[in-house]
């Protein structure tokens, strides 16, 4: 089996791989991280993404595609340009990632955003009921006249 030289996307340093771990994550003996040794020369197009325990990449948006596709990154997941050091949601992504993921999520979210009006408007209701019955306890006929 023919042996490759390959750069770690974080740290630069060099690291030897074995040909048919080309496509597959690799972990980087000098920072510990995981990259993609088959990832693409073209830096303004390669990103980091993590799972709030491990980094992996770099990698294109079209290996981030198919991650995304075969359910290997979801949407708790978050990502970074190379160049950049602040993380920011995959949900940002979604839509260069899968359109038909993109308008599910928009519904999901529009379904708990609903779901969140409606429990804070009963919360609000309960409140209303307990301060008119306080008041009738503490107040009795008094209150009734003060509203």
């Amino acid at each position: 089996m023919k042996t490759i030289r390959s750069t770690c996307g974080f740290c630069r340093s060099t690291v030897y791989i074995k040909e048919d771990s080309l496509h597959q994550l690799t972990r980087c003996p000098s920072c510990k991280r995981n990259f993609n040794p088959s990832g693409t020369t073209d830096t303004s197009a390669l990103i980091i993404i993590s799972n709030n325990r491990d980094e992996s990449g770099p990698y294109t948006l079209n290996q981030l595609k198919g991650m995304w596709k075969s359910g290997n990154i979801t949407i708790d997941y978050k990502y970074r340009e190379q160049e950049s050091t602040t993380f920011k949601p995959l949900s940002m992504l979604i839509p260069q990632l899968d359109l038909e993921s993109s308008d599910a999520l928009m519904t999901d979210m529009v379904k708990q955003q609903k779901k969140g009006n409606s429990e804070s408007t009963t919360i609000r209701l309960l409140l209303a009921i307990i301060l008119l019955v306080l008041c009738f306890v503490f107040f009795g006929d008094g209150c009734a006249a003060a509203l």
